[in-house]
């Protein structure tokens, strides 16, 4: 039996450690896969540390093979992300997913994904009722799926993002036909988005803010006090076995946002000025028109999501939209994705004594398993090939803009020179 877990682990937390260890005890697995993000994440913006640490955490915590979400899923909708990550663990042998979310009522989150894959048109009308009136859409699909349901929990349900992305889940796997079974575990001590820190679990938000928010100095002499603050501080809510790998890189190669990549989306938008960028994954032509109309106005890309942002354009979904027109994603690619969404299966990194996953994907999986990327190019069909470029891509430009300037005597790898990780 194998049990699949879908993470960022941006970074990686003891909470996430709680949903593996809790995952293999519950489910009595055998093996459990990991399908992960791997430069660039579904909030639309580059991962807060490096791939190979995160990857690493996940092996020295609960999980005995990695694989990488490719970058077109990785920087999607939660509805797309769910069908790449879904689609990638069944095909790698998965018979169960486990997931961390707000809530563990099973038939809850099968009645909701059930209906939101069958709409019927009492809700559509609902809900278009709701967005004339100006309601946000996350608001007005929980008020209109209530109703319909008769069922007051469904808006606290579809308050938690965990919960919706649970319910994105179990919509993939009816929409691909999937016999998979699930293990929803409720998340320990602290929401997806709080920023309290709380008995040793904190959120991914609260340890990305804290380490944004330090500036970091490479001599390790000369630290700033605010520096020794917070990695005394981070120790308290990521593994112990994880600890020294998170600081020596946090040293290394200070942590980016999509902020620091603001003058790569500039250059991009004057270069594709004359076409707009409407044909980007996630753009259109009224939303390229007023991404123009800021071009002289804004200094970040979070300042540019901030001025755009609307009811009906999410600030998550326009932050995505970035991250697409830089990485050069438009929707062709997707479209193909959704038909095929396993292109390939890429390792990141497993364990020693979990090396028969290995065999066993070669063995019985349909799709290309791929451990190394310069064979792999030489393998995959033109229409696959494009897919793993883009990933190729991602990551030449993360380690650019996390290299930049930086520690010339450590740079991090790209797709072709990092070796698989194995512990």
């Amino acid at each position: 039996m194998i049990t699949g877990v879908i993470g960022e682990f941006n970074p990686f937390h003891n909470g996430h450690k709680y949903l593996l260890q809790e995952a293999k005890k519950r489910t009595k697995c055998d093996y459990m896969i990991v399908a992960m993000s791997g430069d660039f994440v579904q909030r639309g913006a580059p991962a807060v540390i490096d791939k190979a640490i995160r990857v690493k955490a996940a092996l020295n915590n609960g999980a005995d093979l990695v694989l990488q979400l490719p970058v077109i899923f990785s920087t999607a909708t939660a509805e797309l992300f769910a069908l790449g990550a879904v689609a990638l663990l069944h095909e790698a042998g998965v018979d169960t997913l486990a997931f961390g979310c707000e809530t563990d009522d099973e038939d809850m989150l099968r009645t909701l994904a059930e209906f939101f894959v069958n709409e019927t048109p009492e809700y559509s009308s609902k809900l278009r009722e709701l967005l004339k009136e100006g309601k946000s859409y996350p608001a007005a699909r929980a008020i209109a799926a209530a109703g319909c349901l008769n069922d007051e929990r469904v808006s606290d349900i579809l308050d938690g993002p965990n919960n919706i992305l649970a319910i994105e889940y179990i919509k993939a796997m009816l929409r691909l036909n999937l016999n998979m079974r699930i293990c929803p575990i409720s998340r320990a001590k602290v929401g997806h988005h709080a920023l309290v820190m709380k008995d040793n679990f904190a959120s991914a938000t609260a340890l990305r803010k804290a380490m944004l928010g330090t500036n970091y100095m490479s001599d390790r002499l000369a630290m700033k006090t605010s520096t020794k603050i917070l990695l005394k501080g981070i120790k308290a809510y990521i593994p112990k076995n994880t600890t020294k790998d998170v600081i020596n890189e946090l040293y290394t190669h200070p942590p980016i946002s999509e902020d620091h990549m603001t003058l790569l989306l500039k250059y991009k938008l004057l270069s594709l000025q004359a076409r707009g960028v409407g044909d980007f994954l996630e753009g259109t032509r009224d939303l390229s028109n007023r991404i123009y109309k800021q071009m002289d106005n804004f200094d970040s890309i979070s300042e540019l999501c901030a001025a755009l942002n609307t009811k009906e354009m999410t600030y998550a979904r326009l932050s995505r939209l970035m991250m697409h027109i830089i990485l050069g994603i438009k929707q062709e690619p997707m479209n193909y994705l959704k038909a095929n969404p396993v292109p390939y299966i890429r390792v990141l990194g497993f364990r020693k004594d979990s090396s028969i996953l290995l065999g066993m994907l070669k063995q019985n999986a349909h799709a290309q398993t791929i451990t190394s990327v310069k064979e792999a190019e030489k393998m995959l069909d033109e229409e696959k090939l494009p897919i793993l470029q883009f990933d190729i891509y991602a990551r030449e430009l993360f380690k650019t803009v996390a290299g930049n300037g930086k520690n010339k005597n450590t740079p991090l790898h790209n797709d072709y020179t990092q070796p698989i990780i194995i512990v």
